[in-house]
């Protein structure tokens, strides 16, 4: 019996979207295809000018040296662009210049579990699709967050 299965990556961010299966026989590689790839669920934020945000992303990989971390940014009608990665046992801010890079930091221990992104004194320009993408000897976790920066009260 043949057997064939398809799944599909989210055309922007490259993240998992689904699994089609035809038969019992591979449930096993199902398996392990689940456990190479953990999505975080999508999220909203919506935020005021000066305000900070921290936006979620936890991952339950052990620290070792081969932990990446990266958060990307995606705009409308823009190429998507990491703003802050943890590499190599260091954490560079990439593509953000000037005030920007300073604004931008991880909210609490990346190592230990906790990757999310705080981004102090928001701008209007700040909204956008961000990604969280947290990788380590072949398995990765993904997570989502629209941030909508709004001028005025929520």
């Amino acid at each position: 019996m043949p057997l064939s299965f398809n799944f599909w990556m989210h055309p922007c961010s490259n993240t998992f979207e689904g699994l089609i299966i035809t038969t019992n026989l591979i449930q096993t590689h199902v398996y392990i295809l689940f456990s190479l790839l953990s999505v975080g669920a999508q999220t909203e934020m919506k935020k005021v000018v000066g305000d900070n945000a921290t936006l979620p992303c936890h991952h339950q990989f052990p620290p070792s040296s081969s932990l990446d971390i990266e958060w990307l940014l995606q705009k409308p009608n823009s190429k998507q662009k990491v703003i802050i990665t943890f590499f190599g046992g260091q954490v560079y801010t990439n593509e953000a210049t000037g005030s920007d890079a300073s604004r931008l930091s991880f909210a609490g221990e990346y190592l230990g579990g906790d990757a999310s992104l705080l981004i102090s004194d928001l701008l209007l320009t700040d909204s956008g699709e961000y990604y969280c993408k947290v990788k380590t000897g072949g398995k990765y976790h993904w997570s989502q967050v629209n941030l909508i920066v709004l001028d005025g009260v929520i």
